[in-house]
């Protein structure tokens, strides 16, 4: 009778875990659509629907935190997500507009939270699952927008009828926010697909790579065959030899790093203002700024849409200026607003320290590793030339869910990352200290097998 009621519990919770997810991605989607906002300041009416969605998706989660006895307790938030929101909140102390960035950090905290909480209650199948037709779902949407709502094909933009006029943006604001919502979709129905059958996920496929062709957005078509490439490579990767993938990872960065450092051509491209559709003028402005600003920049998320304030007014007063609402780069956004120690530690926490726990852990299977190594390149790459890190869009939830998932997994599972755990309890003799993951202790054996 208890462990029926056990049962029940749970069950409860993840149902309101399944409606704080759709509320969380639905927001994330809805705001870009219904409430644009231009260089100029905020919306109010996109920072209002954004504000009762994460409202109620945190409303969903704190019912379901009323416990049964004997029901798994939530899951932690992982210490190096601490640390970057910690970091991110000290930043507000120097920010130019401290209220604006504390609002916009509320939310990005509020979806990591939502997240971790989703992650825990439902485990890595539901999750993986519930994005899945969510996805799915999306890109339906997109295609019954297009036959039935001019909105959902874009016009002139800027002024320049040759830049997306054409382009299909579906339910999105922009292409550039529909493509990777159809690349990602791609990714999860090739790997990990569990029992869903061809029959199922090769129209699916086909119908989110015809709909990512329309849309005509260069970044997600160039980053999404190398994160196919990486996905299938996991299904051959042995933990056990993660030296030489190590090693070829670091040599192949390094030889890009140097390549992008020394390259006359690349240097050309970033100095012509025309370059990757006027992303060479939008960089140029934030290298500029990131010269005379290095350490601290202007606070957390405070260098865009911040009204009057913003250092771009100070640095150009062209078309970038007027319209651009983002440094194209996820990248070069951290450096001007949490400055070069806050970018150094949130690469850490959203990239490498996941990646090192994904390629340390031994039981995590293959094709779970591959959808999750995929995903986490997939974003990684994507913003070299959008940005996402650190905000509450679509990619930056689906890259919060790989993140979370690796947390997760990696913490039911041994391995390198369990090792140099244990050492660190040693080495500051404190029993109770937690991994830079999960919690320790949260997760017993049932777990393991729940997640299989």
């Amino acid at each position: 009778m208890l462990e029926d009621r056990r049962n029940v519990e749970m069950a409860r919770r993840r149902l309101l875990s399944v409606g704080a997810f759709v509320l969380l991605m639905m927001t994330a989607v809805g705001t870009s659509l219904f409430f644009a906002t231009s260089a100029s300041g905020d919306s109010a009416g996109g920072d209002a629907f954004r504000q009762l969605g994460m409202l109620g998706a945190c409303a969903l989660l704190l019912i379901a935190q009323i416990d049964f006895e004997g029901t798994r307790p939530p899951m932690a938030m992982p210490l190096t997500l601490w640390l970057l929101l910690g970091y991110c909140l000290l930043s507000i102390s120097w920010s130019l507009v401290p209220l604006i960035s504390l609002r916009r950090l509320i939310s990005f905290g509020l979806t990591t939270w939502v997240v971790v909480r989703v992650v825990g209650d439902l485990g890595a199948v539901r999750t993986l699952s519930l994005l899945r037709w969510i996805l799915v779902g999306l890109v339906l949407a997109s295609f019954l927008a297009v036959f039935f709502s001019p909105l959902a094909v874009h016009t002139a933009v800027l002024g320049d009828t040759d830049t997306t006029a054409g382009d299909w943006r579906g339910v999105f604001s922009h292409k550039n926010a529909a493509g990777p919502v159809m690349a990602m979709t791609i990714l999860l129905f090739l790997f990990d697909r569990r029992r869903l059958s061809w029959l199922i996920c090769i129209p699916v496929i086909l119908l989110s790579g015809f709909f990512l062709y329309k849309t005509n957005s260069k970044t997600s078509m160039l980053v999404l065959p190398p994160a196919i490439l990486v996905g299938y490579l996991m299904l051959y990767y042995n933990p056990r030899q993660r030296f030489f993938v190590w090693a070829g990872a670091l040599t192949a960065l390094c030889v890009g790093i140097a390549f992008l450092v020394s390259s006359p051509s690349v240097a050309r491209m970033l100095d012509d203002p025309r370059a990757f559709t006027g992303r060479g003028r939008i960089w140029h402005i934030l290298f500029e700024y990131a010269r005379e600003n290095p350490w601290f920049g202007t606070g957390y998320a405070a260098f865009w849409q911040i009204g009057p304030a913003s250092p771009v007014y100070k640095l150009d007063s062209g078309w970038v200026a007027k319209f651009v609402g983002h440094g194209h780069n996820g990248y070069l956004d951290m450096l001007v607003t949490i400055g070069l120690p806050g970018m150094t530690l949130a690469i850490f926490a959203m990239l490498v320290w996941p990646v090192f726990k994904l390629l340390s852990a031994w039981q995590i299977s293959r094709s779970r590793r591959a959808i999750l190594a995929a995903t986490i390149f997939y974003c990684a790459m994507h913003n070299l030339s959008e940005s996402s890190l650190l905000g509450s869009t679509p990619v930056q939830i689906m890259l919060l869910v790989a993140v979370v998932l690796t947390h997760h997994l990696a913490a039911q599972s041994e391995g390198q990352h369990q090792v140099l755990q244990r050492r660190l309890q040693q080495r500051f003799s404190f029993r109770g200290i937690p991994s830079l993951g999960v919690g320790a202790g949260r997760f017993g054996p049932q777990d393991v097998r729940r997640q299989r």
